[in-house]
């Protein structure tokens, strides 16, 4: 398979992906049938490796592709009726949550370690009140709640610590409209709501009881598993 130079005005990347497509459905790739390597799909196509590794991102998105670590790209399923410009953008968008998701964690660390230092219990309660919201939003598989209420949980710990320039911080973090992208990007998002209880309970036990040596543990665990399907799901460079 020679795949052709690109010189249309269009976005590059999505041209990248057109050619592949129209490739996988004249069935010069078969389900399962690995990719050429970057470097070759972009000088048969005259582009940068940037330009293919943008387009494979997109189509890993969409479960056209599926990437291997140190085997290649492979063909996983075929293409539908795909609409490459928003595929692009919602690789682009996964790639933005992911550097927020990543700066998230590091302020809320700074966090959670404030709060163990100067929480009262009186407030810790009002930290479990949230979390029992959340568990109900779970249940109820509520999607705009628990965004809503895990927004506010996440506030309250910056109210424990008690450090206003750590709080603009992570306000302007969650202005983020990471809800939006969430759910485009997660496939079963009410699977994660129900996942992801465990680490809002731990958040609020080490604060009340826990090591301080465990802050960074526990706070990066309530990070780890969107990172990881992020991270699965967007093709890093």
């Amino acid at each position: 398979m020679n795949f052709k130079k690109i010189e249309e005005p269009k976005r590059k990347s999505s041209s990248v992906a057109e050619q592949i497509i129209d490739a996988i459905n004249r069935l010069e790739f078969a389900l399962g049938d690995r990719l050429p390597s970057e470097r070759r799909i972009a000088e048969q196509m005259d582009v940068s490796r940037n330009s293919v590794r943008e387009a494979l991102s997109a189509l890993q998105v969409i479960e056209v592709v599926e990437t291997k670590a140190g085997s290649g790209t492979y063909v996983k399923n075929l293409p539908n009726e795909v609409n490459i410009t928003n595929a692009l953008n919602m690789a682009q968008a996964g790639e933005d949550l992911l550097e927020v998701w990543e700066a998230r964690r590091e302020v809320e660390i700074a966090l959670v370690k404030l709060a163990w230092m100067r929480a009262e219990n009186a407030s810790l309660e009002e930290l479990r009140d949230l979390y029992r919201d959340l568990n109900d939003a779970a249940g109820r598989s509520d999607y705009t709640e628990y965004i809503n209420t895990n927004a506010r949980f996440h506030i309250k710990i910056a109210e424990l610590a008690e450090n206003s320039y750590l709080k603009e911080a992570l306000e302007a973090l969650l202005k983020v409209p990471e809800e939006h992208l969430l759910k485009d990007l997660v496939t079963d998002y009410t699977s994660y709501m129900k996942q992801s209880l465990q680490s809002h309970e731990d958040i609020i036990e080490v604060i009340a009881e826990g090591p301080r040596t465990e802050i960074d543990s526990v706070v990066t665990s309530h990070f780890k598993e969107l990172e990881d399907y992020l991270k699965d799901k967007i093709i890093r460079t």
